[in-house]
């Protein structure tokens, strides 16, 4: 009966960090984004990755994953590339149609043919594309 209890306050627990939590993705499928709001220590964020890149650029000595098709987006600060070992990219997530504009927590993005571009309130933010990324 105990495991049974822990195991419901474990479920419950999960359910609550992911609770808000949200999957899209581009209608050429090629942009997957995943927004996950504030929980306990962890901040904000909203990251979106590329199933495919022009051209990749150098991936950085103190970086030992992939790099160059995941983009982050926090709360506050700029734009950065990710150096990452898994995708958001989820062929399963609601599509964000072509001149969309959609807000999830502080960002809002907007899907265009040219691509997806996300940004903060603050101002900081990304436009990305197959030939092209912008950071800012």
């Amino acid at each position: 009966m105990v495991r049974i209890a822990a195991l419901v306050i474990a479920v419950l627990a999960l359910c609550a960090a992911t609770a808000g939590a949200a999957t899209f993705k581009t209608p050429s499928g090629n942009i997957g984004c995943l927004y996950t709001p504030a929980s306990g220590s962890a901040s904000v964020s909203l990251r979106c990755d590329l199933a495919s890149v022009a051209h990749a650029p150098k991936r950085p000595a103190s970086c030992r994953q992939s790099y160059g098709r995941a983009f982050l987006l926090f709360g506050t600060g700029r734009a950065k590339r990710g150096c990452v070992g898994d995708t958001v990219l989820d062929p399963g997530a609601a599509t964000l149609r072509y001149g969309v504009k959609r807000r999830y927590g502080p960002f809002t993005c907007t899907s265009r043919q040219s691509g997806l571009t996300c940004v903060s309130r603050y101002g900081h933010g990304f436009t990305l594309s197959k030939a092209k990324q912008k950071l800012w």
